[in-house]
């Protein structure tokens, strides 16, 4: 073999060691790529909605679901800046022959060898273009996670005031069972004394069975709501655990709509709309750019044993277009374009009526609880405490303190659930606006 044999041979040997080192460190950086282990769950006694929160972004199942998406989309950016890879060929011709060429002896034992190495060169800047691509594809993937830690924050928020609307209903309940029961002892002895009648006795009797009744459906209540808190930051094992610590949200003034209309446009969908509408223009270049012709590049070293000498060669190789020019990929590149604009578009309306309804219902429910704790709840409690004095007294029945208190605690249950009406609605509107509650 000759020298210049020699010099081909050791080029290749070392364009294999590199490739061979390159693809070892692309196996060791993908097996960095590893579930890390689900962390204790901090939670000490009673649950703070920040803690809540936290417990969210570190365990809700779906937001580690849009976190793997976007290691979908780093592998990805990945393979699209990646620049083609050579290909190595080795042809050996006029093996094994038994009378040589043309049947004639000295020829019996010729070999001819030929290693060789093709290079692609991409050209219409088609590499640039898939990097652009993937990383606004990238861009959209961690968009996307920001978008569902907010809807996952808005349910974790509307589910923390369920859990302490149920836990004050339960309060509530339990405070009637205890007031009919310590009722009913005192009319028992009444009655023996003479003091109300039979009759008057049963009406106690019946309020308070269905006062425990409605303690024991609170009570199922109760764990409804905390398995449905449980489930959003995944702490199952550790549901009936789970009390809150925040009272209820003060009422507040609410924005107007044209106070909002900047945070309407820095929503992470909105964003992440934006994005792939981005990906979607630089993939329609990226369809035209395949028009362009890449250019494979050569070079090959030859052995023929027959004539005992060695060679070295070069090659090029262009593509042409005589039956088709990718029109498929450039019309499927503009489709996709339009829908992306027309993605934007549907995004941006659906998060303009989202804040809208939101802002409404808030404003509903401000008013609301506004009428309910600042007249209707003070009024009942007056009543109630009215008849409880004249019934003491002698001066009312049974049955007009029965009334007074079912008011009361009507009232007392719809003044919470007005509470936790208004709690949820604040946490809607944070949620349409990607904002803290």
């Amino acid at each position: 073999m000759g020298a210049c044999g020699r010099a081909a041979v050791a080029v290749a040997g070392a364009m294999l060691s590199g490739w061979i080192a390159a693809a070892l460190a692309a196996d060791a950086s993908l097996t960095a790529i590893a579930p890390s282990p689900a962390a204790p769950v901090p939670i000490e006694g009673a649950l703070s909605l920040q803690l809540a929160e936290q417990l969210l972004v570190q365990r809700n199942r779906e937001v580690q679901a849009a976190r793997r998406a976007i290691e979908v989309a780093e592998a990805g950016t990945l393979a699209a800046t990646a620049r083609p890879n050579p290909t190595l060929s080795l042809n050996t011709s006029y093996l094994n022959l038994p009378k040589g060429l043309g049947g004639v002896e000295p020829y019996a034992n010729s070999t001819y060898s030929v290693l060789r190495i093709d290079q692609p060169f991409e050209r219409g800047g088609k590499r640039e273009l898939r990097r652009s691509v993937a990383s606004s594809a990238l861009e959209a993937a961690k968009l996307d996670l920001d978008d569902m830690q907010r809807q996952q924050l808005r349910a974790v928020r509307q589910a923390y005031f369920d859990l302490k609307l149920a836990e004050e209903r339960l309060r509530v309940a339990r405070e009637v069972a205890a007031s009919l029961a310590q009722t009913l002892d005192k009319a028992r002895l009444r009655l023996k004394s003479g003091d109300i009648a039979s009759s008057d006795l049963a009406r106690i009797q019946v309020d308070a069975l269905r006062a425990q009744n409605d303690a024991q459906a609170a009570q199922i209540d109760l764990l409804r709501a905390q398995t449905a808190l449980a489930l959003l930051i995944a702490v199952e094992t550790r549901a009936a655990d789970l009390r809150v610590a925040d009272p209820w949200p003060l009422v507040t003034e609410v924005p107007s709509l044209a106070e909002l209309e900047p945070m309407i446009e820095a929503r992470p969908d909105v964003a992440a709309a934006t994005a792939r509408l981005n990906a979607a223009a630089e993939g329609r270049r990226l369809a035209e750019s395949l028009q362009t012709r890449d250019v494979t590049l050569g070079a090959e070293f030859e052995r023929d044993n027959q004539l005992g000498g060695n060679y070295f060669g070069l090659g090029v190789s262009i593509p042409l277009f005589t039956g088709y020019k990718f029109q498929g990929e450039i019309r499927k590149a503009y489709s996709d374009w339009g829908s992306a604009i027309d993605l934007l578009d549907r995004v941006k309306a659906a998060a303009r009526a989202e804040v809208a309804l939101a802002l409404t219902d808030l404003q509903d429910k401000t008013l609301r609880v506004r009428r309910y704790l600042d007249e209707a709840l003070p009024a009942a409690r007056r009543a109630a405490s009215a008849s409880e004095f004249a019934y003491s007294k002698g001066a009312a029945s049974v049955l007009e303190l029965l009334d007074a208190r079912r008011q009361l605690r009507a009232v007392e249950l719809e003044a919470v659930s007005l509470q936790a009406d208004y709690a949820k609605a604040r946490a809607a509107l944070a949620g349409a606006l990607n904002r803290p509650l």
